[in-house]
């Protein structure tokens, strides 16, 4: 199994802010990585800092 891991800050308030910051991450990454074409978004792990909602995007490769 090919597994990658992202972490990023997004800076948001609202609930709304938030999936739309992690819809736009997912965006960028899958443009800065070519290899993520062949993957999916498997899990989200979300924790809250004084910088902003720390974000770990977990991707697998599609079955």
């Amino acid at each position: 199994m090919s597994a990658y891991v992202y972490k990023s800050v997004l800076k948001c308030r609202t609930a709304d802010q938030a999936l739309s910051a992690m819809r736009r991450q997912v965006k960028k990454l899958r443009k800065k990585h070519p290899e993520l074409a062949a993957c999916s978004l498997a899990d989200l792990g979300l924790s809250m800092e004084k910088a902003g909602l720390n974000a770990t995007l977990y991707f697998k490769k599609k079955s």
